[in-house]
Parts: C-alpha cells; sequence; structure tokens
C-alpha cells in the first residue's frame, strides 16, 4: 500500500528518523562514522555490534542487493547509496524507505511491508493521520527487526514477548524523538 509523502504526518517522520539516521538530512548516503564505529566492532568481535546504515542504505540494500553479511555486498551498498542521494532527493528517498521497508506480522498474520499497511495492519488505522506519537515510535521502532518484535506471530495471534520487545524500542524510540528535540517530555 504505497503511500505519499505529503500523507506522512511529520511527527512519524521524526520518529523513523530519530532511531534510524538522525543525519539523514546531512550525509551523502553514508554516516562515515557509523560504517566505521561498526567495522571496528565487527572486526574486535564486541559484545555490542550496532548497524551503521543509513536510510539511504537501507534503501539500496531492500531494492538493489541481496542481505547477505559480505563485505563486498556491504560496500556495494554504501556505492550505491551515494549514487542513490545524487538522482534522488532526501524526500523521495524517504519515502522509498517508508514504502518499502518491514513491519513484521499484522493482526491477520499477514506479514506487512510499508508504513500504510503497518498503520492498518497492526493498529487498525486507515489514515496516517490518526497515528499518535506513541503509535508512531512504536512502528519506528520495529524495522530493526521486525521478526523480534512483531507483537503477532504468523496466525495473526497475539505474541506476548514480540510485543514487550517492541515496547521497550517504542521506549528508546521516544528517548531518541526527545534528544532529537522533536517531541518534548509532556
Amino acid at each position: 500500500q504505497l503511500i505519499k509523502l505529503e500523507d506522512i504526518p511529520q511527527h512519524i517522520k521524526d520518529a523513523f528518523l530519530a532511531v534510524e539516521d538522525s543525519d539523514f538530512n546531512e550525509h551523502i548516503g553514508v554516516d562515515i562514522k557509523g560504517v566505521l564505529r561498526a567495522a571496528k566492532q565487527r572486526l574486535l568481535n564486541e559484545p555490542i555490534q550496532t548497524g551503521g546504515s543509513t536510510i539511504t542504505q537501507q534503501v539500496a540494500r531492500r531494492v538493489f542487493l541481496s542481505f547477505d553479511q559480505s563485505m563486498s555486498r556491504k560496500a556495494k551498498e554504501i556505492f550505491l547509496a551515494v549514487r542513490i542521494e545524487r538522482f534522488m532527493t532526501k524526500d523521495q528517498i524517504l519515502l522509498a524507505y517508508l514504502n518499502k521497508i518491514p513491519f513484521g506480522n499484522s493482526s491477520t498474520g499477514n506479514y506487512v511491508y510499508g508504513i500504510q499497511a503497518a498503520a492498518k495492519g497492526i493498529f487498525d488505522v486507515d489514515d496516517l493521520d490518526q497515528l499518535n506519537i506513541a503509535q508512531a515510535a512504536y512502528l519506528a521502532g520495529l524495522p530493526q527487526d521486525p521478526n523480534r518484535y512483531s507483537a503477532f506471530n504468523s496466525r495473526g495471534e497475539h505474541n506476548e514477548a514480540g510485543y514487550n520487545l517492541a515496547k521497550k524500542r517504542q521506549e528508546l524510540v521516544l528517548k531518541r524523538m526527545l534528544e532529537e528535540e522533536k517531541i518534548t517530555q509532556k
């Protein structure tokens, strides 16, 4: 269910950018510090390993590449992200991302892709304007690991463990939105 950028409220965009790529509007498709940090963590086999992918890199991976964990794929992803930034606007990239990313299982058991399908499948909301900040933060937390954070199993039944993990992730998104001054404590 594709949606137009003008149909996505600002608080939804803010939630995704705060948790996935807070420097989205400043970088050229790649966060060099993030890539170096992730490479160091992987090289040293550190217990906490963070991703270094920007939203643009995630679009490149989802649209053009496989999901293998090779250095070759990562190099191609970086190259494509820089190219995408040359030919698409930031709004077009964000829109492609929000229309393409996975959100896990819905209440019907269907696997949902894209923000519009997620709003409908998880919150039974037809119009994104109906999502509040808490719901937007919940949805923004899911794409990092949609299978793990899914509140529903493949039969559409409630998945308590996934829901609890998703709620913790939602709290992180809200914290990041507060740090980015996209919301207030109130």
